[in-house]
């Protein structure tokens, strides 16, 4: 299966993004995010794990392509940008599926060994297992998380697995978030509360389309969402 489209795509999406400065990793046709996190360029993806980005081609999701509505993307990025809701970018990950998650985790481990980074879990309260790479000790620097599923009968499962979803911070509240995304996609997309954990809300999802069998998403963290405490507190470090 060719992957052009889809890495042509993604490269559009993170494209866009770079209107806030705060969201600046496209530069010259590539994208670079953290110090050799995740690399992005129509050639593919390069991350400290580089099987783990062939395994989200290994059972495409059956959805005809949907393709990504770029102006529309592009005016909800232009208005958080002139609003001054942006704060950072917090991760890009990468939802694939596994026959084991267990053995999924000893495989990351292993690898994550290797590199100069860590491997840190947030305990899961959906199917997948929530594994972040990088280094927390630079608590404001962006992660990428990996997200190994075992295939399930969830009737949604072909518009979440696999998939890519890059995460931003802002200073928003979650009905402002969705009242943003309701207002721009009049309907043709719908935000849902994605973390919500002890009834607060955290991140609000909306789904960008399917390239090549892979979805895309966007995830808009709400003021909630204390990064500091998080990075430093709840992610447990296991590698």
């Amino acid at each position: 299966m060719s992957k052009d489209n889809f890495y042509k795509n993604l490269i559009e999406v993170f494209k866009v993004l770079s209107i806030s400065s705060k969201l600046k990793v496209f530069d010259n046709g590539v994208v670079k995010v953290g110090n050799d996190l995740f690399k992005l360029s129509q050639d593919g993806i390069n991350l400290p794990i580089s099987s783990t980005e062939l395994s989200i081609f290994k059972e495409p999701s059956p959805l005809k392509d949907s393709p990504i509505d770029i102006d529309k993307l592009t005016q909800i990025l232009i208005i958080l940008h002139e609003f001054g809701s942006i704060i950072r970018l917090n991760h890009v990950a990468i939802c694939y599926p596994v026959t084991s998650q267990e053995k999924e985790r000893e495989f990351l481990t292993k690898e994550i060994a290797k590199t100069k980074f860590h491997l840190y879990e947030e305990e899961s309260n959906d199917y997948a297992k929530w594994y972040f790479v990088g280094d927390t000790s630079k608590w404001d620097d962006p992660l990428v998380e990996f997200l190994p599923v075992v295939r399930n009968t969830d009737k949604w499962i072909d518009y979440w697995l696999p998939h890519i979803h890059i995460d931003i911070d802002t200073n928003q509240s979650e009905g402002e978030i969705e009242n943003l995304i309701n207002g721009i996609y009049r309907g043709s997309v719908k935000p849902f509360r994605v973390t919500v954990i002890n009834n607060t809300v955290y991140t609000i999802r909306f789904w960008l389309g399917v390239i090549d069998g892979i979805n895309i998403y966007l995830d808009i963290s709400t003021k909630n969402r204390q990064v500091k405490y998080f990075r430093e507190k709840i992610l447990k470090q296991i590698a």
